[in-house]
């Protein structure tokens, strides 16, 4: 059996709030992420998916290894994707996800208008993203 998709959450870390981001609710929101090796360690089971995905309720660019993991997820023969808020997407991110051939990436917008996405995107800017 092959699934269609392993969700991989490599961190919490974010400095955006936006409303609907259940780390708000947590006492002390925990900057925690995934070691490395785990995510290694892990990827002995990627053959069993289609599609690794990098994404959980932080901002997986803000992990310091995220490059690497994808490269590994992409080693296994897997597709590899992402959410991310955006404002992270400098020239050598995107450039990077060139480079590995990220299958999947999604930006996140809370809304059509910059007073929409920005009122629930809090931390974020429209015209950035």
């Amino acid at each position: 059996m092959k699934f269609e998709f392993f969700q991989v959450e490599v961190t919490r870390k974010c400095a955006m709030n936006c409303i609907m981001c259940p780390g708000k609710l947590w006492k002390s929101k925990p900057a925690c992420e995934m070691d490395l090796d785990v995510f290694e360690s892990l990827s002995a089971h990627f053959e069993k998916a289609k599609l690794v995905y990098l994404q959980g309720w932080g901002e997986p660019l803000e992990h310091k290894d995220i490059w690497k993991m994808a490269r590994i997820a992409k080693g296994v023969g897997n597709e590899v994707g992402l959410t991310t808020n955006g404002m992270l997407l400098s020239e050598k991110a995107i450039r990077e996800i060139l480079e590995l051939g990220i299958d999947v990436i999604l930006i996140s917008m809370g809304g059509a208008t910059k007073e929409t996405h920005e009122r629930i995107r809090r931390g974020t800017s429209f015209d950035t993203i």
